[in-house]
């Protein structure tokens, strides 16, 4: 009996490139704040809308003002990081629920002392600019921000200014007609640092409404000053893809990434199985990290290895599971899935998710968790990348926030999204219900350039991601799809029958029946070494191959090893 193993061809793209361009229809290239708008949108600190209108001109909410100014200190936090999730449980003032797509931020500048809510009056309460009254300290988000104070919040953030310095004399360097005494320090610094500009009446309107479009300006001369450009754009990308599923424990040890994940039928359950998968530019061995952490009692778990079969949760609450792959050049890849357990006595409350990516062909329009995850977490530039999720728990009446780290996110429950650039993308899920119940997933990504790396004139995918050249790696003629014409009893090297160049066919290989196995490109010409996971008999021959896509023909066929 023949077991054949199949080389799986995967083209590797390890930079990480922000989106090229500006999506608001109502922001002309011309417009004097351009250029800031696009560095902003460019590092992430703006983001698309619905819409795809900015408003240049509509006055600045307070919520989405301290936003930007928490990225100003080069703190990330409108799409929270795991830790955010885990550290803001609870609402920062009364009228600031989970469901501001705001929270984190707010929650973060309250921490930080960065913004503060409104004080009550005399009988106890207190007025919104909308109108609105509280009894409680509230936030106010819909309140417009004022020029000056803008401009204050900024200086104290880049460091150039302080309080202090209104409790001791300095130079008034510049006249200020409409400015005083508490406001001058910030304001002639302000109009120094080229944050605020004067008139002909040496006047700067400072309790004058600010516009998006001038923040913006103000905004990206601080968030230069403090270089969080450099330093977010320097974060560490994972350098391969991986991704987790969560299987029902009924389940067998699964070692293929296209089986069946759960569906969470049963709060009450805390016993699954759960794996982990990566694939890219990685270096065996791989090490497996998990931590499975209650973010309701904050007890952690510690578990190693690729596959978890039967690990039990233990207690009820909402569990985050972090893994992280490291493989032998100790580079690391971050995924994440959320798991709510309860009971019939709990008062806690969450959502389960799983996100995943699918293949082009698998119908995603399944109520039954996801179809068919990807063998490879990889895309291509200019292709539709599938991206499927299954949330359950609490209300159900879900919004769901897509973030692709290129710049742009989605709405949608299963999105289509096209990458521009070839590079490894962090695509991260947050979820929320109306009772501000959150789930948070993330997987990674490998988007590849469409090439011709065989150099036979035909590209490896078309647009809508369909494959045309079927041996991309090696050249081949038209009559035979691109691929080589080699005798299937021949030498068994690989044959290129127009060049003279040896190819080395790297990588990932997948097996068909049970043999699956690991090769690694030692020297080219190519010799492999493979590290089998599978049960073989002595009667079984084991081979590596290059085949149609059906498996029909034979293309190529390296050496035969008989098994002992």
């Amino acid at each position: 009996m023949f077991r054949k193993l199949f080389l799986l061809l995967l083209l590797i793209a390890p930079s990480f490139v922000y989106a090229a361009g500006l999506p608001f229809t109502d922001v002309s290239s011309q417009a004097s704040y351009y250029s800031d708008l696009k560095y902003m949108f460019d590092a992430g600190v703006i983001s698309d809308t619905s819409d795809h209108l900015f408003h240049p001109n509509g006055l600045l909410p307070r919520d989405e003002f301290v936003a930007i100014t928490v990225w100003v200190s080069c703190q990330k936090c409108i799409t929270p990081s795991v830790t955010d999730i885990l550290r803001y449980t609870n609402n920062p003032f009364v009228d600031i629920l989970k469901q501001n797509k705001y929270f984190y931020c707010i929650s973060y500048a309250k921490e930080k002392e960065i913004v503060r809510g409104y004080t009550l009056d005399a009988a106890g309460k207190t007025q919104c600019q909308n109108n609105q009254t509280f009894s409680e300290v509230p936030f106010c988000p819909a309140n417009s921000i004022t020029r000056i104070e803008a401009a204050a919040v900024l200086l104290r953030q880049a460091g150039l200014w302080n309080d202090a310095y209104n409790s001791n004399p300095y130079t008034k360097n510049i006249v200020l007609q409409d400015v005083d005494t508490y406001w001058y320090g910030y304001a002639q610094k302000a109009v120094e640092s080229g944050l605020i500009s004067m008139d002909m009446y040496q006047k700067v309107s400072p309790n004058e409404y600010i516009t998006k479009k001038e923040f913006v300006a103000m905004a990206a001369k601080i968030f230069t000053i403090n270089m969080c450009s450099t330093k977010i754009n320097t974060t560490k990308v994972s350098d391969f893809a991986s991704i987790i599923k969560i299987f029902d424990k009924i389940q067998t040890p699964v070692s293929s990434i296209k089986s069946k994940t759960t569906t969470f039928p049963n709060t009450t359950e805390t016993v699954y199985d759960f794996g982990g998968y990566a694939t890219g530019g990685l270096v065996s061995p791989l090490q497996y990290d998990w931590t499975f952490t209650n973010t309701t009692t904050g007890t952690q778990q510690i578990a190693t290895g690729s596959y978890l079969d039967n690990f039990d949760l233990g207690t009820s609450g909402l569990w985050m599971v972090q893994l992280i792959i490291t493989d032998a050049k100790w580079q690391t890849s971050t995924s994440y899935q959320q798991v709510f357990v309860g009971n019939t006595s709990a008062t806690n409350s969450g959502i389960s998710l799983q996100i995943g990516v699918v293949n082009n062909n698998t119908n995603m329009n399944n109520n039954n968790g996801l179809e068919a995850v990807a063998s490879s977490l990889n895309g291509m530039v200019g292709a539709p990348v599938p991206f499927t999720s299954h949330a359950t728990g609490w209300d159900g009446n879900y919004t769901y926030n897509w973030n692709f780290w290129d710049g742009t996110s989605s709405t949608e429950q299963n999105p289509s999204h096209i990458f521009t650039t070839a590079g490894t993308y962090s695509v991260s899920l947050t979820v929320y219900d109306s009772a501000g119940n959150i789930a948070y997933a993330q997987l990674v990504v490998i988007i590849s350039p469409n090439r011709d790396p065989d150099g036979d004139g035909i590209l490896n995918y078309d647009t809508a991601g369909n494959i045309l050249d079927m041996c991309p790696d090696v050249f081949g003629p038209l009559s035979n799809k691109w691929c080589p014409i080699v005798n299937e009893y021949g030498s068994g090297n690989i044959v290129d029958v127009n060049s003279t160049t040896s190819v080395c066919l790297t990588d990932k290989i997948q097996g068909s029946g049970i043999i699956q196995g690991n090769v690694q490109c030692i020297s080219c010409p190519c010799e492999y070494a493979s590290d089998f996971v599978a049960t073989v008999r002595s009667c079984d021959i084991i081979f590596p191959s290059i085949t149609s896509p059906d498996k029909k023909t034979l293309y190529s066929r390296g050496s035969i090893f008989p098994v002992p």
